[in-house]
């Protein structure tokens, strides 16, 4: 069984390279952007970010959080695994019932 967990877990893990970030994740922002007639200020309002700093992350300048994926997935209703080039489906999974973190606002 020890032998067999490490293939596996080999097998199932993502590991990119920068390049490969710049070469799949923003070109991904860009083009859902672009898809809905979206200016890079636009999308800056409605993260609450400088259109400079939303434009150093669709051109690769800035590395993007995992909070930051998580948001535009929302935003572009899409999954993260799309962004990320994990997958050709552009439709959002399924969300699950979350119980909603102390402060949390919810959206109807």
């Amino acid at each position: 069984m020890a032998e067999i967990l490490p293939k596996l877990y080999a097998a199932v893990f993502v590991n990119y390279t920068i390049c490969e970030v710049i070469f799949v994740i923003f070109p991904a922002i860009r083009a859902l952007r672009e898809d809905r007639d979206w200016t890079q200020q636009q999308v800056a309002d409605m993260l609450y970010l400088n259109r400079r700093t939303y434009s150093a992350y669709e051109n690769g300048t800035n590395s993007i959080t995992p909070e930051l994926l998580i948001q535009l997935a929302a935003l572009y209703q899409t999954s993260v695994d799309y962004l990320l080039g994990l997958t050709e489906v552009r439709t959002p999974y399924p969300r699950k019932n979350q119980k909603a973190c102390p402060g949390e606002l919810r959206q109807p």
